[in-house]
C-alpha cells in the first residue's frame, strides 16, 4: 500500500511539473498595496522594473482618483484577461529627444530554475492601450540565468528569445503572444518589453489614440496573464508508420522509438530497450516514459513473398528462316496476365515483338518481360579483285547499320585499309544473321623517284635538275612536262612521275648562298690625323685592297681612293670603292701658365667650338679655374676634329694687413695707420694716404695691394664709449597754447635704448614708450589729466653698453 502511494504521488509530481507555471503572480492578481498613481507597478508581488522605466499596475481595487483603475485608467479602458488586475509599459514614448529612447519594463523571478534540454512554452496576453497612436512588432520576453538591469531609463540592450510575430494593434480585446524555449540550463529571469534602440525600434500608426500630452510617438501595452510551462520532450509520434511490402524473403527490422529526454521503455514483447530488432510480421507497440510524461506507439509489419518468374533472356532470329517460340510463366496457381491478352501459364509465339507478363499471388505482383526481334540479312559487297602502287591503300568498306566485323586479321571495325598484296575476307554479324566476303589485292613495286639533294648557289650559272629514272609522263611545278628543269634562282621545285599504276614524287630545294654585302660607305672627309676603320671581319673570310694587302681589319689614312674584292664562307664574291679627303686640323690656347691672388679666379676661354671636355669632366665653354694646379680642356670643332690645350696656375696669397678691428672711444680724434707691404692704399671715403683720422662713430674699411696686385681688405668698428647723461624736467604745461613745456620728454645724451613710464599717485600706468623723443602730452584715454604731481620711471641703455634706472616726479600744471 505504501509503495502504491509513492507511486502515486511521483505520477502526480510529473503532471503538477507539467502543468506548472513557472512564472509566480502571472495574472498580477497578488499585491500587497492597491495601487494609488502611476509608476506603481513594484506594488505587485515578485515582479519588479531592471530598469529606471517605470512601469504601471492598475487593479479594480483602485480609486478612479488614481487614474490606475479598472477598467477605466489615465491609458484608455481595457478589462482584465482573467482576474482584476493587469500592468502596463511604454514600448515607445516619442520620436525626439529626450524621450526618444525611454522604455518601460517588467520582470519576474522564475519559481525554479530551467533545466537544460528542456522545452518551455512561454505565453503573455497583450492589449494596445486606447491612448496609443503607434503599434509595435518588437514587445517580447528575455529569459536569463543572469538578471539584466540599468541605471537609466532607456532601452535594454540584450535580445529576447519570444518577441510578437506581427504588429499589436487591438485596442478592444487581448492578442497572445507565445514561443517555445529551449533551456540552456540555470535560467531564473523573465524581463518583458521592448528590447530594441530608437533606429530599429520599428511602429506604424494606428487610429483613435491621443499620445498623451506633450508625447508624439506613444505605444502603450497592458500586459496579463504571463505563463512559462514545462512541454513534453517527446514529439507525438515515437515509431515508424506501418510496414506492407512484398519481399523475396522476411527481413531483419530494427524498430526504434528513442526521443529526447526518454528514461524508459517497454516493448510487448517484453524487451525495455530504445531499439528492437524483429523477424516477423505482427504488430508491435511501445510505452516510453520521461520525468514528465509518458508516450505510446504502435506499428504494424506485414511482408507477403512475392512471386518470382523468369522469362529468359531476350532472343534473336535470322529474317532467312521462319521460328517458333514457347514462353512459361510458372509459379503454378497464380493469376497471369500477358500482353497478348492470354490468362494461361504459357503461350507460344512466331512473331518478333516484347512479350510481358504480370502475376499475382498473395496480394504481390510480380512482373517480367522478353523481346523477341527478327534480325536482317546484311548487304556486303567488298569488290572486285584490284592491282595498285606500293604506298597506296585501298579502303575495304563492310559498313551495314547495326552489326559487328570480323577481318581474316581478327580487326573488328566497319572497314579495313589494305597496304599490302594478299587476299582480304571479313564476317559481319547482324544479330543471328551472318554473311562473308573476300577479294585479291596486287600492290606492284613503286618506282624510287630522286632529284638530288637540297642545295645551295651562288646562282651565277644555271643548275639542271632531271629525273634518274625513266616514267611514263613528267609534270614540273610550274606545269612543265619536259624530263629535265632549268633552274637559275633559289626556290623548291618539284616533279611528279608516273609509271604504270604508280604515281611518285620528289623536290629539291636550291638555296640562295649568302652574297656578301659590301659597302664601305660614301666618299667621305676625315680629320687629319685620324683613319678611318674598315672591318671585314663579319662578312668576309678573305679580301684584296688595291694596294695588295689582304687585312680584314684595315685603317684607311687620307687622302685617296680606295678599293677592296671579298669572299665570304659561301665563296661568293663583292666589290666595293671609297674616296678619302681631310679637313682643316682645330688649333686651341688656354694662354701661358700663370697665376692668380687668393680668393679670385682665372676665367679659361678655349674660344668657339661645338664641344668641351675639362679636366674635371665638365663641358662648358668657360671654366673658372679657382685654385693652383694644372688645368686641361680637349675640344671638338663642326667635323668633330680634336684639339686640345693645358696650362699650369698658381696662387698668391694676400698681403697681411695689421690693424686694430674694434674702437671704444668717447668723442674720437685718432690717427689710423696699417701695417703692411703695401703698393697702394684705399680707404672708404676713396683716399689713398697711407694713414687715416677718425673723427666719428662708425665702420671705416682699408684695402691694401702688394707688388703682385693681390688685395686685401681690414675692417675698424669704432662705437660711443661716452657715460650717459639724462635730463628730467620737474614740470610740464600740457595744452596752455603756447607751445612751451607742452610735453613731459627726458632729454638724453649716449643713451640707445630707452624705456619711459608715467604713473599717478595711485599707481596706475598712464603712458609709456621705448622710443628716444617721445613724450607725456598729459592725457589718459583721450582725456586731460588733473593737475597733479605723478611719479615716473626710466630704464636705459647706453652706447657704451650701461644700463640703468631713473625714478622722480613731475608736477602737470593747468
Amino acid at each position: 500500500m505504501r509503495l502504491l502511494l509513492i507511486i502515486i504521488s511521483a505520477l502526480l509530481s510529473i503532471i503538477d511539473v507539467l502543468g506548472q507555471n513557472f512564472v509566480p503572480n502571472g495574472s498580477f492578481e497578488l499585491y500587497p498595496l492597491c495601487p494609488t498613481s502611476r509608476n506603481d507597478g513594484r506594488k505587485c508581488f515578485n515582479w519588479d522594473a531592471p530598469t529606471l522605466g517605470t512601469s504601471d499596475y492598475f487593479n479594480t481595487c483602485a480609486t478612479n482618483a488614481s487614474n490606475v483603475d479598472v477598467p477605466n485608467n489615465f491609458a484608455g479602458s481595457q478589462m482584465p484577461r482573467t482576474g482584476n488586475a493587469y500592468t502596463g509599459l511604454y514600448a515607445s514614448l516619442n520620436f525626439v529627444p529626450p524621450f526618444l529612447e525611454y522604455r518601460e519594463y517588467m520582470q519576474v523571478t522564475l519559481d525554479s530554475l530551467l533545466i537544460a534540454g528542456g522545452i518551455y512554452t512561454f505565453e503573455m496576453w497583450v492589449s494596445l492601450a486606447d491612448n496609443s497612436n503607434f503599434a509595435s512588432n518588437k514587445i517580447g520576453a528575455h529569459i536569463s540565468a543572469i538578471k539584466p538591469t540599468s541605471n537609466n531609463d532607456t532601452y535594454l540592450n540584450v535580445i529576447p528569445q519570444i518577441i510578437s510575430p506581427a504588429y499589436i494593434i487591438d485596442k478592444v480585446g487581448w492578442t497572445k503572444i507565445t514561443g517555445v524555449y529551449i533551456a540552456t540550463g540555470g535560467e531564473r529571469y523573465i524581463t518583458i518589453g521592448v528590447f530594441e534602440p530608437a533606429a530599429t525600434n520599428t511602429r506604424i500608426a494606428v487610429s483613435g489614440g491621443s499620445g498623451g500630452s506633450n508625447y508624439n510617438g506613444v505605444s502603450y501595452y497592458y500586459i496579463d496573464d504571463v505563463s512559462l510551462t514545462r512541454a513534453c520532450d517527446l514529439p507525438d509520434t515515437l515509431l515508424a508508420p506501418d510496414i506492407y511490402e512484398c519481399v523475396t524473403s522476411f527481413p531483419s527490422v530494427t524498430l526504434s522509438a528513442a526521443g529526447p529526454g526518454a528514461r524508459a521503455y517497454l516493448w510487448n514483447t517484453g524487451a525495455t530497450t530504445p531499439t528492437i530488432t524483429v523477424n516477423q510480421a505482427g504488430t508491435y507497440f511501445v510505452k516510453v516514459n520521461t520525468p514528465f510524461c509518458t508516450r505510446y506507439d504502435t506499428i504494424k509489419i506485414e511482408y507477403p513473398l512475392i512471386p518470382v518468374v523468369d522469362l529468359g533472356s531476350d532472343t534473336s532470329f535470322c529474317n532467312n528462316a521462319p521460328f517458333s517460340l514457347e514462353l512459361n510463366a510458372q509459379n503454378t496457381g497464380a493469376f497471369y496476365n500477358w500482353s497478348t491478352g492470354a490468362f494461361s501459364q504459357k503461350i507460344t509465339v512466331t512473331q518478333q515483338g516484347k512479350y510481358h507478363v504480370s502475376i499475382s499471388k498473395n496480394g504481390c505482383t510480380f512482373y517480367d518481360s522478353l523481346t523477341v526481334s527478327v534480325d536482317t540479312l546484311p548487304y556486303l559487297d567488298l569488290g572486285a579483285n584490284d592491282t595498285l602502287c606500293e604506298g597506296m591503300e585501298k579502303q575495304l568498306n563492310a559498313y551495314s547499320p547495326n552489326v559487328t566485323y570480323l577481318w581474316q586479321d581478327g580487326s573488328i571495325e566497319p572497314s579495313h585499309t589494305a597496304t599490302t598484296s594478299g587476299k582480304y575476307s571479313v564476317l559481319v554479324k547482324s544479330g543471328v544473321c551472318m554473311a562473308r566476303d573476300s577479294v585479291d589485292l596486287v600492290f606492284e613495286p613503286k618506282p624510287n623517284l630522286d632529284l638530288g639533294p637540297n642545295t645551295a648557289y651562288c646562282f651565277q650559272q644555271p643548275v639542271t635538275l632531271s629525273s634518274n629514272i625513266i616514267g611514263d609522263s613528267y609534270l614540273w611545278q610550274d606545269g612543265s612536262t619536259q624530263s629535265s628543269f632549268i633552274a637559275t634562282q633559289a626556290g623548291i621545285y618539284r616533279m611528279e612521275l608516273i609509271k604504270g599504276k604508280c604515281t611518285v614524287r620528289d623536290s629539291i630545294e636550291l638555296r640562295q648562298k649568302i652574297i656578301p654585302t659590301l659597302n664601305l660607305g660614301a666618299d667621305t672627309k676625315i680629320c687629319k690625323e685620324a683613319a678611318l676603320s674598315i672591318n671585314l671581319t663579319n662578312i668576309a673570310k678573305s679580301a684584296i685592297w688595291n694596294d695588295a694587302s689582304t687585312e680584314l681589319n684595315k685603317e684607311l689614312k687620307a687622302p685617296g681612293i680606295f678599293y677592296v674584292s671579298i669572299l665570304n664562307n659561301d665563296d661568293c664574291s663583292a666589290i666595293d670603292t671609297i674616296k678619302l679627303d681631310t679637313f682643316t686640323s682645330p688649333t686651341v690656347t688656354l694662354g701661358n701658365d700663370s697665376f692668380i691672388c687668393e680668393d679670385s679666379y682665372l676665367r679659361l676661354d678655349p674660344g668657339v667650338y661645338n664641344n668641351y671636355n675639362w679636366q674635371d669632366g665638365s663641358n662648358s665653354r668657360i671654366f673658372n679655374a679657382t685654385i693652383a694646379g694644372i688645368y686641361f680642356v680637349s675640344i671638338k670643332d663642326e667635323n668633330s676634329c680634336n684639339a686640345s690645350d693645358t696650362i699650369a696656375l698658381t696662387v698668391k696669397n694676400k698681403p697681411a694687413i695689421s690693424m686694430l678691428k674694434l674702437l671704444r672711444i668717447c668723442n674720437p680724434d685718432t690717427l689710423i695707420t696699417p701695417k703692411g707691404l703695401f703698393k697702394n692704399y684705399l680707404w672708404q671715403d676713396g683716399s689713398t694716404d697711407t694713414s687715416f683720422r677718425v673723427m666719428e662713430y662708425g665702420v671705416f674699411t682699408f684695402t691694401g695691394t702688394d707688388s703682385n696686385n693681390c688685395a686685401n681688405i681690414a675692417r675698424l668698428e669704432v662705437t660711443n664709449n661716452c657715460p650717459p647723461n639724462i635730463f628730467v624736467p620737474n614740470a610740464f604745461t600740457p595744452q596752455d597754447n603756447d607751445g612751451i613745456n607742452d610735453f613731459f620728454i627726458p632729454v638724453t645724451r649716449n643713451v640707445r635704448d630707452i624705456e619711459f613710464k608715467v604713473f599717478n599717485r595711485w599707481g596706475e600706468l598712464l603712458f609709456q614708450t621705448q622710443k628716444l623723443g617721445e613724450g607725456w602730452d598729459g592725457t589718459f584715454l583721450n582725456k586731460p589729466a588733473t593737475s597733479d604731481v605723478y611719479v615716473y620711471t626710466i630704464k636705459f641703455e647706453a652706447f657704451s653698453g650701461e644700463t640703468g634706472t631713473r625714478k622722480g616726479n613731475v608736477t602737470l600744471l593747468r
